[in-house]
């Protein structure tokens, strides 16, 4: 089972392909290659790595751009097929589900509609389960928030795969309070932006054997807190929870 969708990007302008792709990051969609026409598809989605997405931008000549995705979809039925248009023309939309489109997205996009679509996506390809996520949120400092979490997250790790994210970047404890030692913190998958995905985790996770909990660890350094973000934070969860049971 997939725990991460992975996607191309087809777009003729090349400033539209890094905004969708940035766009893309922050629902936790890698992405794999971007192409600024369908040309060298067919050739991916033949490989045993292919995306489970495709991502299609028909404008402009949105008529002509969907004739020329021709028989991919039919031919890769395990792959979805999204397309993308200014052009809200029944018979265009039509024509695109004839093709095997699984989405039509009407641009400009809205990101609720998107995260809907991303989510029918991401069920469609084994990835329905989303983690359960608890925040231990200490009221003021030393009221124990780090030693509850702690104990929190070692139970249910008995129970299920259980992964704990000490975001106290100043004065966390969790790694300390479990004496591990990660090589790797928060800041360190901050630092690789939308490069962020399941290997980079697997890798950053330091494990506790006794409990099977898996620690993602404050920064060691004052000053790499600030490579600590909020878009590279909701990438981080949208990947675990998927990764996870409980978060």
């Amino acid at each position: 089972m997939f725990v991460q969708l992975n996607s191309v990007i087809i777009d003729g302008d090349a400033a539209n392909r890094q905004e969708l792709a940035n766009f893309l990051s922050s629902f936790g969609v890698n992405l794999v290659a971007q192409y600024p026409s369908c040309d060298q598809l067919g050739t991916l989605l033949q490989r045993s790595d292919a995306p489970q997405l495709v991502i299609i931008n028909l404008d402009p000549g949105a008529s002509d751009n969907l004739r020329k995705i021709g028989k991919l979809p039919r031919q890769f039925p395990n792959i979805s097929f999204f397309v993308m248009s200014q052009v809200l023309d029944p018979n265009l939309l039509m024509e695109a589900m004839h093709l095997g489109v699984k989405e039509f997205i009407p641009l400009p996009i809205s990101e609720t509609k998107f995260a809907a679509v991303v989510e029918r996506a991401a069920q469609t390809h084994g990835m329905g389960k989303r983690a359960k996520i608890i925040h231990v949120i200490p009221t003021q400092g030393g009221c124990g928030s780090t030693t509850v979490a702690c104990n929190v997250a070692a139970s249910l790790g008995l129970a299920g795969k259980t992964t704990l994210v000490d975001l106290d970047l100043v004065r966390g404890g969790v790694a300390s309070y479990f004496d591990t030692r990660p090589k790797y913190t928060i800041a360190d998958v901050m630092e690789s932006g939308e490069k962020v995905d399941k290997q980079l985790l697997d890798n950053a996770l330091a494990m506790h054997k006794k409990t099977n909990l898996a620690i993602l660890a404050r920064p060691d350094l004052p000053e790499d807190t600030l490579r600590v973000n909020a878009p590279g934070v909701t990438r981080l969860f949208n990947i675990l929870g998927r990764m996870f049971d409980y978060v």
